[in-house]
């Protein structure tokens, strides 16, 4: 029931707040949503920045919400369930709810040109790698950790953060923890057939 309550809240808050993303979007840079979409190396290129600004933003923020005080006051809801799923990534105080909103569009509206083809394919990579991370399962041939293991977190490597409440902070990639001493992982792995 929680997870439900939440999760509703969170969406209505998220539709609630895309009319003033999208004027502050405006605000400091052009959002394109009628002309042309982009080259792909453009595409590419921004959707990099994207990432690596969200992973870092993402990182840093999270690590002190680790910390005891803020732990104890705004991140351990997030923290209720040791197994997480797709449904418990929004499970989350308002205030780090913000927080998750300023990694992932900090990048976006400091570009001055960005096209909302863009945008979209930024928002289905930030949602899939959201769920794919609480999901638990480190899915062949679909999953990030698959392809590329020594730098990509992966679900495993967030549930191990969710079991023990520390290790693990990154998003994206696990260069951050590795560089911070904070990269560990479970001796069990959960099997995918």
């Amino acid at each position: 029931q929680l997870m439900i309550k939440e999760t509703i809240r969170h969406q209505i808050s998220i539709i609630l707040l895309t009319p003033l993303l999208y004027y502050i979007i405006n605000y400091f840079g052009h959002l394109d949503i009628r002309g042309p979409r982009p080259s792909w190396l453009t595409i590419i290129y921004q959707l990099v920045l994207f990432i690596l600004s969200e992973d870092a933003i993402f990182f840093w923020t999270h690590y002190l919400f680790h910390t005891p005080w803020l732990y104890k006051n705004i991140h351990k809801k997030h923290h209720i369930y040791k197994q997480p799923t797709g449904v418990v990534s929004v499970l989350s105080d308002p205030i780090e709810g913000l927080q998750n909103q300023l990694s992932i569009w900090f990048m976006p509206v400091l570009l001055k040109e960005k096209h909302i083809f863009t945008l979209c394919i930024w928002i289905a990579i930030r949602v899939y790698q959201t769920v794919n991370a609480h999901s638990g399962y480190n899915l062949p041939y679909v999953s990030t950790q698959y392809w590329v293991p020594w730098i990509m977190s992966g679900a495993l490597a967030h549930d191990f953060h969710h079991e023990h409440g520390k290790w693990n902070y990154g998003s994206f990639f696990n260069i951050w923890d590795r560089l911070m001493g904070t990269h560990r992982l479970s001796k069990t792995t959960k099997r995918t057939d």
